[in-house]
């Protein structure tokens, strides 16, 4: 005969097993329990399946771990599998075809009254009568009950007024300290190497030499043999500041001592140092000079200079300063990467420690319209704990309050100022925060409760902190406030003046 398994799902119920049990087209059909959840653990499920079992000419088996499954399974007389290989080796019983069962109510024991025989119908079912509506007036009034103690709701809002309180104290950022005291609170020292450079037009103007000066050179023969000089040769003069000039052309000195030949010459630099005077040109430069002899019968002249926009020190310093500002930018955003959370840097501690390289092109002096600076240094800044100079600012304001007030810590605002006295090592602080008067939120919702709406209204007038304040009823047709203190919810809205 042929067995088919048909495995439950652990959401199915009884309409879901016996939907897979019509598609069933074998004579025996095991039912195999999930291994997780317990479903069709009552004895009336497994009797419509097994109905419906009857009704496809199948017999319906059980393969299942649970104890009321298998007790209910046994008591209908289905067959009851531990395993998968149990179903194939196992020999099956014997069809009784009895048909499927039933389940019978078991009837109710009989309660015998004191004296042994029932009441009269009547009387208990009056005395029934009479309990039902005891209990039914009980359950309602218990829920008047509840609604009217635990069903009305309150909001008071009491608008106070807050004032600014100040302190000032003296803070140090030390990276050797690791935990907050009076005078210091731990800090880092951060680091970064940051480069840069900038290009500025130059304002200022320099002398630039415009022309060379020119003129005639004589040279004498000092040996007996004719001397070529070469276009180029180099002349100068004597004295603290030497001028040197060159040839223009190729000359030759004829042969014979005292043989001259006059050449044209021009300042090897222009302006007007290139004018010198008549007999200033003497030497040679090179050989040439151990065998002729120079002068310049007349002076030089055409040497000029004019003003050009060039390169002045205040071009060089504006550049070197924009450079720096904006090196400094780089350098707070790079160090502000470096923070953790909740870290701030210390205002006025970054600066420049070590400066790598530095350049400012053209040279000072030097024609040009435009100045470059570069500058290459490592950049240091000082981190501190917001946290904690939070802590330190209320700590000093506490001091500026009475009993009566308290501070709002969302309000606290610090400013820190360097010390120009500890080389950035100190910081004056001033703390600023709102404070507003304490009000006893649980006392004052114990003393409202179960009052009239004219009652709150008037006491709340009364109190000397509160600004109009406002009540918020629900629902809003209730006479009074709820009798629970719990229901009663007290918001202090400060007002700044």
């Amino acid at each position: 005969m042929k067995t088919q398994l048909l495995y439950l799902d652990p959401y199915d119920d009884p309409a879901s097993a016996r939907e897979k049990l019509r598609w069933v087209q074998a004579d025996r059909v095991v039912l195999v329990w999930p291994s997780h959840g317990r479903i069709l653990r009552r004895s009336g499920d497994l009797v419509l399946l097994q109905r419906e079992a009857a009704r496809r000419a199948a017999r319906l088996a059980i393969l299942c771990h649970d104890p009321d499954v298998r007790q209910h399974a046994q008591r209908l007389g289905l067959p009851v599998f531990d395993d998968l290989p149990s179903v194939t080796q196992l020999t099956w019983p014997a069809d009784s075809h009895r048909r499927p069962a039933f389940v019978r109510r078991r009837p109710l024991p009989q309660r015998p009254s004191a004296l042994g025989r029932r009441p009269a119908a009547g009387s208990r079912s009056a005395r029934s009568d009479t309990q039902r509506a005891f209990w039914m007036l009980f359950v309602i009034a218990s829920m008047v009950g509840l609604v009217v103690v635990v069903g009305p709701a309150a909001i008071i809002e009491l608008p106070v007024a807050t004032s600014e309180r100040s302190a000032s104290f003296v803070v140090s950022f030390d990276p050797g300290v690791t935990s907050p005291s009076a005078v210091a609170l731990p800090g880092r020292r951060l680091r970064v190497e940051v480069e840069g450079e900038v290009q500025l037009p130059t304002q200022g103007r320099v002398l630039v030499p415009s022309a060379r000066a020119t003129g005639i050179a004589r040279f004498t023969n000092r040996s007996t043999e004719s001397v070529v000089l070469p276009e180029g040769t180099g002349l100068r003069t004597v004295g603290t500041a030497p001028q040197r000039f060159e040839t223009t052309e190729r000359a030759l000195v004829p042969a014979g001592v005292g043989a001259e030949v006059l050449v044209p010459i021009r300042a090897a630099a222009g302006g007007p140092q290139g004018n010198v005077a008549a007999g200033a040109i003497v030497a040679v430069e090179g050989t040439l000079g151990l065998q002729v002899s120079v002068t310049n019968p007349e002076p030089t002249a055409g040497g000029a200079v004019e003003m050009r926009p060039g390169v002045t020190p205040a071009d060089a310093a504006a550049a070197r300063l924009a450079l720096e500002r904006r090196l400094q930018q780089q350098a707070n955003a790079e160090l502000r990467e470096q923070l953790r959370e909740g870290e701030d840097l210390a205002p006025g501690s970054l600066r420049f420690v070590q400066e790598l390289d530095s350049e400012i092109a053209p040279a000072l002096g030097d024609a040009s319209e435009i100045v470059q600076a570069r500058l290459r240094v490592i950049a240091e800044g000082l981190a501190y704990d917001r946290v904690q100079l939070a802590a330190a600012a209320a700590s000093a304001l506490r001091g500026r309050v009475g009993e009566t007030e308290r501070i709002l810590p969302d309000s606290i605002r610090v400013e820190l100022t360097p010390r120009s006295d500890t080389d950035g090592a100190q910081y004056q602080a001033v703390a600023r925060a709102m404070s507003l008067p304490i009000v006893d939120e649980a006392s004052l919702a114990g003393a409202l409760a179960g009052a009239t709406v004219e009652e709150v209204t008037r006491q709340l007038s009364e109190l000397e902190a509160a600004r109009s304040p406002s009540l918020r009823l629900w629902p809003a047709w209730w006479p009074r406030l709820p009798l629970l203190s719990l229901r009663i919810r007290t918001i202090v809205v400060p007002v700044v003046p």
